[in-house]
């Protein structure tokens, strides 16, 4: 009894009872690997949406940080914009005063 070698033609004919199964199963995989890229989408969304909160919460960290460290040093600013508000109101009255005396000096000299 001698076995003889399907040819190639023969060797890939399906039968279709077959075919049914085989359409059944690759249905089944390709549902399944299109669930699983979805469960992989959400999970890279999910990833992504810690990711954006954990940075919003790093910032507001640090913003809160600035204006703490901010309202230290706003009494300091304050205290060297006043004294500079200060200083800028002398000199003006210095130079008020400085007009004052030439234009008394220029009006002497055109009466003279």
């Amino acid at each position: 009894c001698s076995r003889v070698t399907p040819s190639p033609e023969e060797a890939f004919v399906i039968e279709p009872k077959h075919l049914e199964v085989y359409e059944k199963r690759i249905a089944e995989a390709v549902h399944e690997k299109n669930m699983m890229e979805q469960q992989r989408e959400a999970e890279i969304a999910r990833v992504q949406q810690d990711a954006r909160e954990l940075a919003l919460t790093h910032e507001v960290a640090m913003i809160q940080e600035q204006m703490q460290v901010g309202r230290a040093g706003k009494d300091a600013t304050l205290a060297a914009r006043a004294e500079t508000i200060e200083l800028l109101q002398r000199e003006a009255e210095t130079r008020s005063a400085e007009l004052e005396v030439d234009m008394e000096l220029r009006a002497q000299e055109q009466a003279a």
